[in-house]
């Protein structure tokens, strides 16, 4: 796959990825980062194996993405960030931050599929428990095992973006209140996804043809965010915690599907 610089931008199709491309992009994420909306979570997660099938390419998959998931971030924290627990966002961040470069470094040596189905058995097992044994499943974890579960997040965004599983699990134990929830998560995709677009950019893999691709997404994903700020509020405290067990069986059964019968 070429590489664009910004020398190179005159040598460029019109419209490179193809119109059609753009719009197929900008028609999946409204409906994915809609549902991811309600949460903060999920997003990416659910896009990325639509990404790659239209695609074929993981660096401008990623790079859409990681913008995408910013922008959507921050049309919730527009309403919501005074919500922020910035205690535990210092707490996951820092953990994730930690974890990620171990991910990076062994994103070639680890078994990939094998993780990843592992990690979409135990999503859809934690979510349906989550549906028939609210109380019990929402009890806090010891210290050790909040710091173990956030540095495995960083390592598996860094190694597989799919990091967000993990600390879903997280933010359900400590973060309760759906406004602190949401708010918090967000803001902790901000400073994760610039920090990994960086990455990107320093790496030499960040390529100019995701910046329209990223363009016509942005505005079907804030259409999407501002659809759900008007509906997320009407969310009773349980029926938010029941919505983010379903979201936890929807992303692990799209990532044991993806695992086992598309890659």
């Amino acid at each position: 796959m070429m590489l664009y610089g910004w020398a190179e931008l005159a040598t460029l199709t019109p419209v490179d990825p193809p119109l059609t491309t753009l719009l197929l992009i900008a028609l999946l994420v409204s409906f994915t980062h809609f549902v991811g909306s309600f949460a903060a979570y999920g997003s990416s997660l659910l896009a990325m194996p639509f990404f790659m099938a239209l695609t074929r390419d993981l660096h401008f998959s990623v790079g859409v993405l990681l913008i995408l998931g910013s922008v959507q971030a921050a049309v919730i924290l527009r309403k919501n960030h005074r919500f922020i627990d910035w205690k535990r966002l210092v707490k996951v961040s820092g953990a994730m931050i930690l974890g990620a470069p171990i991910g990076i470094l062994l994103m070639d040596r680890l078994p990939r599929r094998e993780i990843l189905i592992l990690l979409g058995i135990v999503l859809v097992s934690l979510g349906s428990l989550g549906l028939v044994r609210q109380r019990e499943i929402h009890r806090r974890w010891p210290p050790m095992a909040n710091l173990l579960v956030l540095m495995g997040a960083g390592a598996l965004h860094g190694a597989f973006a799919s990091g967000g599983s993990l600390l879903i699990l997280y933010a359900r134990s400590e973060l309760p209140n759906k406004q602190a929830l949401r708010a918090t998560l967000a803001m902790v995709w901000i400073v994760i996804d610039l920090l990994l677009l960086l990455r990107l950019v320093l790496s030499g893999h960040f390529e100019l043809r995701v910046l329209p691709a990223a363009a016509f997404g942005s505005v079907a994903v804030v259409a999407a965010g501002l659809v759900v700020e008007t509906l997320v509020g009407k969310f009773s405290q349980r029926a938010f915690m029941l919505l983010i067990s379903f979201l936890l069986i929807l992303s692990g059964t799209v990532t044991l599907v993806r695992m086992l019968w598309i890659d």
